[in-house]
């Protein structure tokens, strides 16, 4: 009688220690989703390319692919009227632009 309690209770807690492994993956998988939301909350109103813009991935694989530099340039071109454009989820690519008056000020009568 005390054996079949005991493998009761050792199959019971087998069957717990089955299942931590897709709880940590569920887990990680919900942490991640929200993390992925918010972030996409925070910064929704600068645009940039949609992998760009939900994932890593994108500059990941242009990084390793060496265009890097390549993708960067697209981007900027093709969202080229704004300050900043989204190149990873929470990373900000911006662009500098030239003041009006950096030439000097403009001739007046006294010159």
């Amino acid at each position: 009688m005390a054996t079949f309690v005991s493998d009761a209770i050792a199959s019971e807690i087998q069957a717990k220690i089955r299942l931590w492994p897709y709880v940590v993956f569920g887990a990680y998988l919900l942490y991640y989703i929200l993390w992925t939301v918010r972030a996409y909350w925070r910064l929704r109103h600068i645009p940039g390319p949609l992998p760009a813009i939900l994932t890593d991935w994108w500059w990941i694989y242009n990084a390793i692919s060496g265009k890097g530099h390549l993708a960067l340039s697209e981007v900027s071109t093709k969202y080229g009227k704004a300050i900043s454009i989204r190149v990873l989820p929470q990373v900000l690519m911006w662009k500098y632009q030239r003041p009006s008056c950096a030439d000097g000020p403009e001739p007046g009568p006294h010159m």
